[in-house]
C-alpha cells in the first residue's frame, strides 16, 4: 500500500506542476524541459523524510524555471518578522512617536507615503493632510528635489490591509501626476492566455487557442505647469506600488528608484495579481509567477537603479536609502539599468507524446497522470456534472498508476481515468495494447438492445441466416458461454459515456469483440422462443459495425406515400440540400431523420424553417478562459468566455409545413447540435428515444506513450440556458423498435411520426 503521506506530497507537486505549466510566462518563452523538471523532483519527493527534504525537492523543479520570483515559502500561517523601522513607515511604538509625515533635507522634500496613507486611512483627507503638514505644500513648490519614501513595514496586517494600500498606491500616483510635466508611458506585463484546449493533435472547430499576451500599457497625464523636479523612489520588498509606474519614470529619465533589503528580479514588486500561493503539504506552500513585467521600451523584467542592503543607521539621523535618495537628486543618474531581458518569441508547444515508451516508467506514467488532470480541471467544460469530486482523483490514481505491470495495465488506467469524465466525447486513441485485449475483430452483424434484451438488428452479410442460422431478432442469451447481461456490464467499466443511452450504445459495439477469425459462440432465443446455440467468425473490423449500417430506404429525400416530406440527415449531401428542400417544399409536414450523425446539412435547413427575418439564437456556448493575471489562489470562479450561436440567414423559400424530427442514442454531437437549430427555428415534435447527451466540439491531449486523449471542449446548451450534456434531445413522442418489428423488417419510428402527423396536419 502507497505511504499516505507521499501520496499527499506527489498530488501537491503534481498540482504545482501542472499550474506552472500553464501559467508560468517563462514556459512560454524559454526552452524548458518542465516535463525533465518533474521527473528530476519524483525520486526525491518518494525518498523525502522530512518537511526539509520535500521543500527541496520541490525546489529542484522549480529551479528549472529560472526565476526567483517563484520560490516556496514557510507556512502562510506563520508569524513573520518585522523589519526594523525605518522613516516613512510605522514606528515601533506609536505613543511615544509622533507620526512624521515629511522632512526637508538640504531644500530636498522628503514624503513618508505610508504615513500619509494612514493618516487618509483613519478617515482623513486632504483637509486633513493639511492641518497635519500645513507647509507641506510650499515646501513642495519651492523644493529643488523630491524624495517619495514608499517603503512597507513587513507584518502581515499592513501588506493584507487592501484598504490602506488603495489609499498608498493612489496618494503616490496622484502625487507623481502632480509633480510630472508630461504625459508618462507606463511599464506593463505579459501573461498567457487559454481561450478553451487548444488540440495537440489536428485542428477542431472549436477555434480554442492559446497566445502570450501584452496588455497595452496605461499613461499618467503629467498635471505640473512647471518643470519637473528631480524625483527619486524608495521601495522595498513589500512595497505596494507597481513597478509599472517606476518603469515609466525611469524610461523617461524622470527619477531615480532605490530598493532597499532583499529583492529578486521582481524588484519586490510585482503585483499581487501577478503571483498566485499554492499550498503544499508539510506547512509548505509555493508562490508561483503568472505575469512577466514589461518596460516601455520592451525590454522584459524590472529593476531599480540604486540597491542597497543597509538599514537605518544606529545613529537615527538618515537611513542609508534615503541617503542613498538625496545622492542621486544631487548627481542625477544618466543611464538605463541594466539586468532587463529582451523581449522574445514563444517557442511553440514542446509538448512531448514520449512514443518509444510503450511502457512508460513509472515516473513519466505520473507525468500521465498529472497532465491528463491539469487539462481536465482547467479546461472541461462539463466538471460539475461529473459524479465525482475532480480534486481527489489525483490522490486517489496515484496508487495505480504505479502499480501497473505493464503496458495493458498502464492503458487501462487511464482508460479507468477517463471514464470518470463521463462525457462520450472521450477517446484514448493509440491504446494498442488495450484494443488487442479487447479484440480487433467482430462478426458481422449488429447488435442492439431492444425491449431490454440484446437483438440481432443488422446481418452484414446475407448469407449469414444459412450458414451461422441467425436471424434478424434473435435474442442473444450469451456469449462465449458469459450472460450477456454479465457481460455487458463487465465491458461497460472501460467505456465513458455521458448518459444510460449513450453507453448501451457504445457496449453494442463492442460486445462481441475477439482476436481475428476467431469463432464466437452465441447462445440465442429464436422468434419460435427456443435457445440454440450458433458459432460464427470474427471476420471484419469491429470499428466497421460499431454502428448500425447505413439505411437504404426509404431514399435519401422524398415525398413519402402518406404525402410528408422525408430527408435522411445521416445521408444528405451538402449538394443535395437544395434538391431535397424543394421535393418536400409543397409537403404539410415533413419528417428529418438525424438517427446517425449528418453531414453539417442541418444548419443549412434550420434557417429555411424559420419564420422571418430576425435574428434567432440557436444555441449557447460557454468556453473555459484562462489569464495569467487574472487567478487567483483559490480560482474559485474560473473565468468563462459565453457566446451565443445564431442562426445563419436563408437566401431561399422558407418550408411552412410542420416539422418532426426523429432521434435516438445513435445521434450526438453535431446532430444533437441541429436539434437545438431546428427547435429554434420553428415548432419541432422529436419522435424517437433520447439522444447520447454529448455536444461541445472536442480537443485533445497527449500522454507518454503516444495515447491521445480526446474531450468535450465547449459547454453547450440549449438557447434558453437548459442543459443538454449528460441528458440529450427528449423526444415529445417516445417510441423505439421492438423485436417483433425487426423480425417484420419495419422502421417502427418512423411509422409513429407519419401516424402523429396524420393525427396533426
Amino acid at each position: 500500500m502507497s505511504d499516505p503521506i507521499v501520496v499527499a506530497r506527489l498530488n501537491a507537486l503534481g498540482k504545482l506542476w501542472g499550474k506552472a505549466k500553464l501559467f508560468h510566462p517563462h514556459l512560454a518563452t524559454r526552452r524548458i524541459d518542465w516535463d525533465a523538471a518533474l521527473i528530476a523532483a519524483l525520486p526525491r519527493v518518494r525518498s523525502a523524510r522530512t518537511p526539509d527534504q520535500f521543500r527541496a525537492a520541490i525546489d529542484v523543479m522549480l529551479a528549472a524555471l529560472a526565476d526567483a520570483d517563484t520560490r516556496t515559502l514557510a507556512d502562510e500561517g506563520a508569524a513573520e518578522p518585522h523589519s526594523a523601522a525605518t522613516p516613512g513607515t510605522k514606528a515601533t511604538n506609536p505613543i511615544e512617536a509622533a507620526p512624521t509625515y515629511f522632512q526637508v533635507i538640504d531644500g530636498i522634500v522628503v514624503l513618508s507615503c505610508y504615513e500619509i496613507a494612514c493618516l487618509f486611512n483613519r478617515g482623513g483627507s486632504n483637509s486633513a493632510l493639511e492641518l497635519a503638514a500645513p507647509s507641506l505644500d510650499r515646501e513642495i513648490r519651492e523644493a529643488r528635489g523630491i524624495v517619495l519614501d514608499c517603503r512597507l513595514a513587513s507584518s502581515r496586517s499592513e501588506r493584507h490591509d487592501f484598504k490602506l494600500r488603495f489609499i498608498f498606491e493612489n496618494y503616490v500616483r496622484e502625487q507623481l501626476a502632480d509633480l510630472v510635466d508630461r504625459p508618462l508611458t507606463l511599464g506593463t506585463h505579459r501573461f498567457r492566455e487559454h481561450s478553451g484546449y487548444a488540440p495537440h493533435t489536428g485542428f477542431s472547430s472549436g477555434g480554442y487557442g492559446s497566445a502570450l499576451s501584452v496588455a497595452i500599457p496605461v499613461t499618467l497625464q503629467g498635471r505640473s505647469s512647471g518643470k519637473c523636479p528631480p524625483l527619486a523612489v524608495i521601495v522595498n520588498e513589500h512595497t505596494p506600488v507597481q513597478c509599472s509606474l517606476l518603469a515609466g519614470l525611469q524610461s523617461a529619465g524622470l527619477a531615480t528608484i532605490i530598493h532597499e533589503g532583499p529583492s529578486d528580479r521582481s524588484g519586490g514588486t510585482v503585483p499581487q495579481e501577478g503571483r498566485i500561493v499554492l499550498p503544499m503539504t508539510d506547512g509548505i506552500s509555493v508562490r508561483l509567477r503568472t505575469t512577466e513585467f514589461v518596460n516601455p521600451d520592451g525590454r522584459i523584467g524590472w529593476d531599480p537603479d540604486v540597491r542597497i542592503t543597509a538599514t537605518r543607521r544606529s545613529d537615527g539621523r538618515h537611513d542609508s536609502a534615503i541617503e542613498a535618495a538625496l545622492a542621486s537628486i544631487a548627481d542625477p543618474r544618466t543611464t538605463t539599468p541594466g539586468g532587463a531581458e529582451a523581449t522574445t518569441a514563444p517557442p511553440g508547444d514542446l509538448e512531448r507524446s514520449y512514443a518509444d515508451k510503450t511502457f512508460p516508467d513509472a515516473d513519466h506514467r505520473l507525468l500521465g497522470l498529472f497532465r491528463f488532470w491539469t487539462v481536465i480541471e482547467h479546461f472541461f467544460p462539463y466538471k460539475h456534472l461529473m459524479d465525482l469530486d475532480w480534486s481527489t482523483v489525483v490522490a486517489d490514481f496515484i496508487p495505480r498508476f504505479e502499480a501497473n505491470k505493464s503496458a495493458l495495465d498502464y492503458q487501462t488506467t487511464v482508460t479507468e481515468l477517463a471514464v470518470c469524465l463521463q462525457d462520450s466525447h472521450v477517446n484514448i486513441a493509440n491504446a494498442h495494447a488495450l484494443e488487442e485485449h479487447r479484440g480487433l475483430f467482430s462478426p458481422p452483424l449488429n447488435v442492439s438492445v431492444v425491449e431490454k434484451e440484446t437483438v440481432i438488428t443488422a446481418l452484414r452479410e446475407q448469407d449469414l441466416m444459412a450458414t451461422a442460422g441467425l436471424a434478424l431478432g434473435d435474442v442473444i442469451v450469451a456469449i462465449d458461454g458469459e450472460p450477456v447481461a454479465e457481460r455487458r456490464a463487465r465491458i461497460a467499466q472501460l467505456i465513458p459515456s455521458s448518459t444510460p443511452q449513450a453507453l448501451c450504445r457504445a457496449v453494442n459495439g463492442h460486445l462481441l469483440r475477439g482476436p481475428k477469425d476467431s469463432a464466437v459462440r452465441l447462445c440465442i432465443r429464436a422468434a419460435d422462443g427456443q435457445e440454440r446455440d450458433a458459432t460464427i467468425g470474427r471476420t471484419v473490423p469491429w470499428r466497421s459495425v460499431a454502428f448500425p449500417p447505413d439505411r437504404d430506404t426509404p431514399a435519401v429525400y422524398q415525398v413519402l406515400p402518406s404525402g410528408y416530406g422525408y430527408i435522411d440527415l445521416d445521408r444528405l449531401a451538402f449538394t443535395e440540400v437544395d434538391k431535397a428542400m424543394a421535393a418536400i417544399q409543397a409537403t404539410p409536414g415533413a419528417i428529418f431523420d438525424i438517427r446517425g450523425y449528418p453531414q453539417g446539412t442541418g444548419f443549412f435547413i434550420a434557417p429555411r424553417l424559420a419564420v422571418g427575418d430576425q435574428r434567432i439564437v440557436g444555441a449557447l456556448f460557454r468556453r473555459p478562459y484562462w489569464r495569467g493575471d487574472w487567478i487567483g489562489n483559490e480560482d474559485a470562479s474560473a473565468p468563462e468566455h459565453l457566446f451565443a450561436q445564431p442562426l445563419a440567414s436563408a437566401n431561399a423559400p422558407r418550408y411552412a409545413g410542420k416539422v418532426v424530427v426523429l432521434i435516438n442514442e445513435q445521434a450526438q454531437s453535431q446532430s444533437e447540435h441541429i436539434c437545438m437549430a431546428f427547435a429554434a427555428a420553428t415548432d419541432v415534435t422529436f419522435v424517437g428515444s433520447p439522444t447520447a447527451g454529448a455536444n461541445g466540439d472536442i480537443t485533445n491531449f497527449m500522454l507518454p506513450g503516444n495515447l491521445v486523449i480526446t474531450f468535450t471542449g465547449h459547454d453547450v446548451r440549449h438557447p434558453d440556458g437548459r442543459q443538454l450534456q449528460r441528458i440529450g434531445i427528449q423526444p415529445q413522442v417516445h417510441v423505439g423498435p421492438t423485436i417483433a418489428g425487426i423480425r417484420a423488417g419495419r422502421d417502427e419510428v418512423l411509422e409513429a411520426a407519419v401516424s402523429y402527423l396524420q393525427a396533426r396536419v
